[in-house]
């Protein structure tokens, strides 16, 4: 294990209520100001590299690797598609990052890419011309999500009036649609136990005519099936249970979670929450909470207790700080704001926990 705390991109500060040592990123590359899904889901925090979403100017996201073992951080020269994010392999390391109409892999020691898929424009046509100045021609929306058994890639396109979610195959590179709707979806996530089944959902900041909050479950061949009737009017922030056999998701009551299995819901923690996340055993939920000065905080389920860990920035009234356990619950990620600046902090898991 690699510690940022020790790394010389970091600094080491107490933030938050209970004064948590915790790793601060200097020189930050997080410059956009609506863009606050720092860390890479499933980043590698335990092993050398953490990859970050970063802007390279206020409209256009893209990718950093920071390299934790020899202390550089590599910005990659590609741009991210509206809606859609980079994933990452927990292992090795390697990073799936979607463009505007292909998924290309990336070797995080040094940053070069291999495209491993690509949307059909139709034969003779230039792809990336063709999103461009085609409305009907599909672009990568959402996701990206990898598969339990790694065969596939999870994604959202957008054709014309038509969102699409399927699978990209990662030994074909061809594109499976598996079902389809009038309105984008903003998340795109495959079952962590289940390479058939996909989770889709709409988020209330989305301008769509859907209800605010949509979420439906599709399964390779067979459609989809809405969850609307199992959930509140409004939720949004949505990720799996480790196990498969739920998602946790944000209410306007606060933190709840959906047993699938049982089709019941439990309000986990009644908190104003924008965004939350939690540990792979349920132990311990974070949250940034809704309104102009949000905060980062943590609540121990066994103890019913919580504390402060950090502030998100102030700007964060466009988009909420996404907080999210990373490196096997290693550390607690979340973009907050130095001197101004965005940036990434890191609070240890451990001390975390030793607060309860």
């Amino acid at each position: 294990m690699i510690d940022p705390r020790t790394s010389a991109l970091f600094s080491t500060v107490a933030t938050g209520g209970a004064g948590i040592e915790t790793a601060i990123l200097d020189h930050s590359p997080i410059r956009q100001s609506s863009w606050f899904d720092a860390v890479v889901a499933d980043a590698v925090v335990t092993g050398r590299y953490l990859p970050i979403e970063t802007g390279a100017t206020d409209e256009v996201s893209t990718v950093a690797i920071a390299d934790l073992r020899d202390d550089e951080l590599v910005e990659l020269a590609m741009e991210l598609p509206d809606g859609a994010t980079p994933t990452a392999d927990r292992e090795t390391g390697e990073l799936l990052v979607p463009t505007a109409t292909s998924v290309v892999s990336v070797d995080p020691a040094d940053g070069t890419g291999r495209e491993i898929g690509a949307l059909d424009a139709g034969e003779g046509t230039d792809r990336a011309e063709a999103a461009a100045t085609r409305p009907d021609c599909g672009r990568i929306a959402a996701g990206l999500t990898r598969s339990v058994d790694g065969d596939s890639i999870g994604l959202g396109t957008i054709d014309g009036e038509t969102f699409r979610v399927g699978a990209l195959d990662t030994a074909t590179g061809t594109v499976e649609s598996w079902h389809d709707r009038t309105w984008p979806a903003a998340r795109v996530s495959y079952s962590p136990t289940d390479p058939s089944l996909l989770l889709f959902a709409r988020t209330s900041e989305q301008d769509s005519d859907a209800p605010a909050g949509t979420a439906l479950l599709a399964r390779k061949g067979l459609g989809a099936r809405p969850l609307d009737e199992l959930l509140p009017d409004r939720h949004d922030g949505h990720w799996w249970d480790p196990d498969g056999t739920g998602i946790w998701y944000v209410s306007p009551d606060g933190v709840e979670y959906l047993d699938l299995e049982l089709a019941r819901r439990e309000l986990v923690w009644s908190i104003p929450a924008a965004r939350a996340h939690a540990t792979a055993d349920g132990r311990l939920v974070a949250v940034t909470t809704d309104g102009a000065e949000p905060s980062i905080r943590v609540s121990d389920r066994n103890t019913g207790e919580h504390i402060e860990v950090g502030t998100g920035p102030a700007s964060a009234d466009e988009r909420p700080v996404q907080p999210q356990f990373v490196g096997n619950d290693e550390a607690l990620a979340y973009t907050t704001e130095v001197d101004g600046e965005l940036t990434l902090a890191l609070a240890p898991v451990e001390a975390i926990r030793s607060c309860f």
